[in-house]
Protein backbone atom coordinates (compact mmCIF):
# COMPACT_ATOMS: atom_id res chain seq x y z
CA UNK A 1 0.00 0.00 0.00
CA UNK A 2 1.38 2.94 -0.89
CA UNK A 3 1.55 6.05 1.16
CA UNK A 4 -0.30 9.09 1.17
CA UNK A 5 1.68 12.07 2.15
CA UNK A 6 -0.01 15.65 2.52
CA UNK A 7 2.24 18.93 1.59
CA UNK A 8 1.95 21.96 3.92
CA UNK A 9 3.68 25.06 2.64
CA UNK A 10 4.07 28.13 4.58
CA UNK A 11 6.31 30.69 5.80
CA UNK A 12 8.23 30.25 8.83
CA UNK A 13 9.68 33.00 10.73
CA UNK A 14 12.41 32.50 13.01
CA UNK A 15 14.40 34.42 15.73
CA UNK A 16 17.78 32.85 15.47
CA UNK A 17 19.93 36.00 17.08
CA UNK A 18 17.13 35.37 20.05
CA UNK A 19 18.17 31.92 20.65
CA UNK A 20 21.60 29.85 19.79
CA UNK A 21 19.89 27.70 17.83
CA UNK A 22 20.74 27.81 13.98
CA UNK A 23 18.66 27.25 11.19
CA UNK A 24 20.02 23.93 10.70
CA UNK A 25 18.95 22.90 14.39
CA UNK A 26 15.68 24.20 13.93
CA UNK A 27 15.68 22.43 10.90
CA UNK A 28 16.15 18.90 12.46
CA UNK A 29 13.84 19.97 14.70
CA UNK A 30 11.44 20.10 12.28
CA UNK A 31 12.33 16.79 10.56
CA UNK A 32 12.37 15.45 13.68
CA UNK A 33 8.17 15.82 14.63
CA UNK A 34 6.14 12.72 14.60
CA UNK A 35 4.82 12.41 11.25
CA UNK A 36 7.15 14.61 9.11
CA UNK A 37 8.68 13.07 6.25
CA UNK A 38 10.80 15.67 4.41
CA UNK A 39 10.99 19.42 4.65
CA UNK A 40 12.20 21.73 1.84
CA UNK A 41 13.38 25.08 2.51
CA UNK A 42 14.08 28.33 0.33
CA UNK A 43 15.75 31.19 2.35
CA UNK A 44 14.17 34.47 1.50
CA UNK A 45 15.53 36.67 4.13
CA UNK A 46 17.51 36.56 7.56
CA UNK A 47 14.57 35.05 9.81
CA UNK A 48 11.95 34.31 6.83
CA UNK A 49 12.02 30.69 5.11
CA UNK A 50 9.56 29.37 2.54
CA UNK A 51 9.17 25.79 3.59
CA UNK A 52 7.43 22.61 2.42
CA UNK A 53 6.97 20.29 4.92
CA UNK A 54 5.65 16.90 3.26
CA UNK A 55 3.46 15.08 6.62
CA UNK A 56 2.84 11.24 6.28
CA UNK A 57 -0.39 10.73 8.42
CA UNK A 58 0.13 7.10 9.74
CA UNK A 59 1.79 7.81 12.67
CA UNK A 60 -0.86 10.64 13.64
CA UNK A 61 -4.21 8.79 13.25
CA UNK A 62 -4.12 7.58 9.39
CA UNK A 63 -6.06 9.98 8.01
CA UNK A 64 -5.34 14.21 7.19
CA UNK A 65 -7.58 15.26 9.21
CA UNK A 66 -8.64 19.30 9.81
CA UNK A 67 -6.84 18.08 13.37
CA UNK A 68 -3.58 16.59 12.56
CA UNK A 69 -3.04 19.93 10.39
CA UNK A 70 -2.98 21.80 13.31
CA UNK A 71 -1.65 19.89 15.12
CA UNK A 72 1.43 19.60 12.80
CA UNK A 73 1.29 23.33 12.84
CA UNK A 74 1.39 23.42 16.70
CA UNK A 75 4.23 21.07 16.60
CA UNK A 76 6.44 23.30 14.29
CA UNK A 77 5.56 26.95 15.52
CA UNK A 78 6.70 25.18 19.80
CA UNK A 79 10.20 24.55 18.42
CA UNK A 80 12.78 26.88 20.02
CA UNK A 81 13.70 29.55 17.19
CA UNK A 82 10.36 29.59 15.71
CA UNK A 83 8.17 32.80 16.15
CA UNK A 84 5.58 32.00 13.60
CA UNK A 85 4.40 29.39 10.89
CA UNK A 86 2.10 31.19 8.31
CA UNK A 87 0.50 28.39 6.20
CA UNK A 88 -0.05 29.48 2.53
CA UNK A 89 -1.55 26.37 1.24
CA UNK A 90 -2.75 22.76 2.62
CA UNK A 91 -5.25 20.15 1.91
CA UNK A 92 -7.42 22.50 3.90
CA UNK A 93 -6.01 25.55 3.12
CA UNK A 94 -6.34 26.34 -0.45
CA UNK A 95 -4.22 29.63 -1.92
CA UNK A 96 -6.36 32.50 -2.79
CA UNK A 97 -7.03 32.73 -6.66
CA UNK A 98 -6.37 36.43 -7.49
CA UNK A 99 -9.15 37.70 -10.28
CA UNK A 100 -8.87 40.28 -12.37
CA UNK A 101 -12.13 42.39 -12.58
CA UNK A 102 -12.06 45.29 -15.46
CA UNK A 103 -15.63 46.79 -13.87
CA UNK A 104 -16.02 48.18 -10.40
CA UNK A 105 -17.53 45.50 -7.58
CA UNK A 106 -20.59 48.31 -7.10
CA UNK A 107 -20.72 50.24 -10.78
CA UNK A 108 -23.04 53.81 -10.05
CA UNK A 109 -26.05 53.65 -12.99
CA UNK A 110 -24.96 54.50 -16.47
CA UNK A 111 -28.53 55.38 -16.99
CA UNK A 112 -28.81 58.22 -14.77
CA UNK A 113 -27.76 61.67 -16.57
CA UNK A 114 -24.82 62.96 -14.28
CA UNK A 115 -25.56 65.76 -11.84
CA UNK A 116 -23.99 68.96 -12.27
CA UNK A 117 -23.27 71.67 -10.04
CA UNK A 118 -24.38 75.10 -10.99
CA UNK A 119 -21.95 77.83 -8.98
CA UNK A 120 -24.36 81.07 -8.66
Amino acid sequence: MARQLSSIKGLLFTSTSNTEKTHGEIYDDIRALEGVVTLNTRTLDKDKIAIVVKVNPNPLGGKFTPDVHNQVIKNIESIKGVRKFRVNESPFIKPEKKTFSPVPQDPKSYDSTPQISQKQ
